[in-house]
Order: C-alpha cells, then sequence, then structure tokens
C-alpha cells in the first residue's frame, strides 16, 4: 500500500501546532484524513481537516466537489468503476505544505495547492468502502496572498485552488497548452 502525504509527514519531526494524530477514527487505519464534514456526493465524499487555523469550514468545499461531480461526471464514473470515492482536503500552514513540496516535488519553497492522485494504477489506495481519489493540501497563508493580490475574497482563492486540486486527482493537468486549456475550460465550468 502506498504510504499517503499525511503519513510521511507525520513520521518526520515537525514543531508546531500541526499533529495529524489528533484526527483518528475507524475509517482507515494509520491516516489522519477522516470525515470531519461531508457525506457521499454522487459518489465522491469530501473529508477535510482544517490544520490552517481561522473559520473554514467543509461547506464550501462540499458544494465545489458536488458541482465538480455533475461537470465531470463521465470522468469520475470511469475512474470509480462505479464505486464512492474519498477526497481528503487539508487547509495547512506554508511550512508544512513547504515539506511535502520538498519531499515529493524536491522543491524547496511553499506552494499554493498540491494535489496527490491515488487512482493510478497500483497507487490506489482503498478505505472501507469506497477509493481514496485522492488529497489536496492548500496552504491558507498563500491563498489569502493570492486573493488579495488577485482583488478577490479568500473564499474564492480557496474555491479556486480546491477546483485546481479536484482537476488534478481526475487526471487533468496543465504541461502544455492544449492541457492547460482544457483544465481551465473545465475548471470554469465547475467555478460558475
Amino acid at each position: 500500500m502506498v504510504k499517503r502525504p499525511l503519513e510521511k509527514l507525520s513520521s518526520t519531526a515537525l514543531s508546531g501546532n500541526f499533529n495529524p494524530h489528533v484526527h483518528t477514527g475507524t475509517l482507515r487505519s494509520k491516516f489522519p484524513c477522516r470525515l470531519v464534514y461531508g457525506g457521499f456526493s454522487r459518489g465522491l465524499k469530501l473529508s477535510f481537516i482544517n490544520e490552517g487555523g481561522g473559520k473554514i469550514s467543509g461547506a464550501g468545499f462540499e458544494k465545489i466537489l458536488n458541482k465538480a461531480t455533475k461537470v465531470l461526471r463521465a470522468q469520475i464514473k470511469k475512474l470509480l468503476k462505479n464505486q464512492s470515492g474519498e477526497v481528503c482536503l487539508v487547509i495547512t500552514k506554508d511550512k508544512y505544505i513547504k515539506i511535502l513540496n520538498q519531499i515529493y516535488r524536491g522543491i524547496d519553497k511553499s506552494t499554493d495547492v498540491l494535489s496527490f492522485a491515488y487512482l493510478e494504477g497500483e497507487k490506489t489506495v482503498s478505505g472501507d468502502k469506497f477509493i481514496v481519489v485522492g488529497d489536496i493540501f492548500i496552504s491558507i497563508e498563500t491563498a489569502k496572498k493570492q486573493a488579495k493580490e488577485k482583488k478577490h475574497t479568500l473564499t474564492s482563492e480557496l474555491e479556486i485552488l480546491f477546483t485546481h486540486g479536484i482537476l488534478h486527482l481526475l487526471g487533468f493537468d496543465h504541461k502544455n497548452d492544449k492541457q492547460e486549456k482544457e483544465m481551465e475550460k473545465f475548471a470554469k465550468k465547475i467555478l460558475v
């Protein structure tokens, strides 16, 4: 079984308030992302952890996930093969997303969003009654900076980043202009 980012992060020596071990439950052993908000959303379920502080709820993200499920129904059905899926969202801080960025991408700086897809070949991770589609990490500090730069709300920026993460989990990328245009097209449909 693949070691998920929060498992790896929790095994590193970290100081601060980030303690993934406080999120324990019965859905899957040894993984801290547990259902905090949400239910099944036509095949997709949202698990939400706010380690970044502030009053951010999973409700807005659940609406985005519902919209993405409608817009990308065919892709989701193909990927999940009529099973239910889970998307785990973690709102975190720059210093923790920087660690993940270093571990998984070899880039020693923070970033706005990281997505870890588990639907590719043997990397599939199963829960009790669903397939783990992937984990999305968003830095609240970077999201705040970007919202200010783009002159829109923090909520809007978080929705944009979450949508971007969902698209990556479902196989979209932006390595060339054609891929980027396709990804942008679906992001606009989800965010409308």
